[in-house]
């Protein structure tokens, strides 16, 4: 089975990127963007939505695909595709209560700090240098047909 992810590339207005500290027993402490994985029908903005707020508290519009990455999941060794999306900060809500246990922090990094963080396995070096290097997909090459 293959678990479809999102990713968030969210930057503040100092331009710094905003990553969590994950609390789930597998990479406990780690740093990753936040994001994760789809539920039931949902699209990929809609994941990039639903799990901004969730793990922080924003309220972001996903813009931009980055890229895409195969990685495995940590805990099932099952294949995971992540779609990282550019995302603008567009308001404040509510972070979910019941993601307590599963994010230790919320911060803003430059890309220079955030490359020295302790961060989640797979493909989180490589995502950093694509929102760095400003990469993006086109729309024309990415056809979410649900």
């Amino acid at each position: 089975m293959t678990i479809l992810a999102t990713a968030a590339a969210v930057r503040n207005q100092e331009e710094k990127l905003l990553l969590v500290q994950e609390g789930k027993e597998h990479v406990k402490g780690l740093w990753d963007f936040p994001g994760g994985k789809l539920e039931g029908d949902e699209n990929l903005k809609d994941g990039v939505r639903r799990e901004v707020l969730e793990e922080t508290g924003y309220i972001v519009e996903p813009e931009e695909l980055i890229g895409i990455y195969l990685e495995k999941s940590a805990r099932t060794g099952e294949n995971v595709v992540v779609f990282l999306y550019n995302s603008e900060i567009v308001g404040e809500g509510e972070r979910n209560p019941d993601t307590e246990d599963e994010i230790l922090d919320t911060q803003f990094y430059s890309l220079g700090d955030a490359k020295k963080l302790s961060l989640r396995k797979g493909n989180r070096n490589k995502m950093l240098r694509d929102v760095k290097d400003k990469k993006s997909i086109s729309k024309e090459r990415l056809i979410d047909s649900r």
